[in-house]
C-alpha cells in the first residue's frame, strides 16, 4: 500500500492539465494511457506504479453522420481506438 502525506499543491480533472503539471516536472497523476506520449520539448513521463491498472472505461462517440466523414474527426476516431487497445 502507498500513502501518500503532504498537501496537494493542485488537484485537476482535466488530463490534459495534468499532462502540463507533469510535464513541468511536478506531481502524480493517474492518466488515461493514450495521454501518456511526450509532449515536444516536455521531460518523459515515468510510470511509478507499472502493475498498478485503474478501472475499465467504455468510450462512446455519436455524431451526426456526415461528421464522421470529416478528416480531423476520423483520424480522432481511428486514434482513440487504436490506443484503447493497449
Amino acid at each position: 500500500m502507498i500513502t501518500l502525506t503532504g498537501p496537494a499543491i493542485a488537484i485537476v480533472s482535466d488530463p490534459a492539465v495534468a499532462f502540463g503539471i507533469l510535464s513541468a516536472g511536478a506531481g502524480l497523476a493517474f492518466l488515461p494511457s493514450f495521454t501518456r506520449g511526450p509532449a515536444p520539448g516536455a521531460p518523459e513521463l515515468v510510470r511509478v506504479l507499472p502493475r498498478f491498472e485503474g478501472p475499465s472505461l467504455e468510450i462512446f462517440a455519436s455524431l451526426p453522420p456526415r461528421r464522421a466523414l470529416v478528416p480531423a474527426v476520423r483520424v480522432f476516431l481511428d486514434m482513440l481506438v487504436e490506443q484503447t487497445r493497449l
